[in-house]
């Protein structure tokens, strides 16, 4: 998942995986892009549960990841959630729905998602440019006082 990503945003930004066993929680990727920074945890499920509007449950997603990704952004850090759903639809979210990811059907993740994509992304059912990905990083997000 991550390498289609990667490749398909190109030069538009730069990235590094992170590998921090020392700081548990720690996102996978930092990058850059268009003067910000931020970091993505990459999580993938094989598919969609059975019943239709049952929760996907995101077993690796864990306590101190979506404690992390919620503290950084609701300082004001760029924080997201890339989300794959079996072999070609992926999903970002931002801090802002992370609890509730895991517990949620088909229809609120879509609804909740900043972006989604097949492939190619998608936003309310169109196809967009790689460049979206990178606007929808990089958009100015409300802020909470930190504590």
């Amino acid at each position: 998942m991550w390498g289609r990503v990667r490749r398909g945003v190109g030069l538009m930004w730069e990235c590094e995986r992170i590998e921090n066993r020392l700081n548990v929680g720690t996102p996978d990727v930092t990058w850059a892009a268009m003067g910000v920074t931020g970091w993505i945890e990459n999580k993938w499920v094989p598919g969609w549960p059975a019943t239709p509007e049952g929760p996907l449950k995101i077993k690796s997603l864990t306590d101190e990841q979506r404690n992390w990704i919620k503290r950084f952004g609701r300082a004001g850090g760029r924080t997201f959630l890339l989300l794959g759903v079996g072999p070609f639809e992926y999903y970002l979210f931002d801090h802002t729905h992370i609890d509730q990811l895991g517990w949620v059907g088909k229809s609120d993740i879509r609804a909740m998602s900043l972006l989604r994509g097949s492939s190619w992304w998608t936003y309310a059912g169109k196809y967009i440019h790689w460049a979206d990905l990178v606007a929808a990083l990089t958009v100015p997000r409300e802020t909470k006082a930190c504590g």
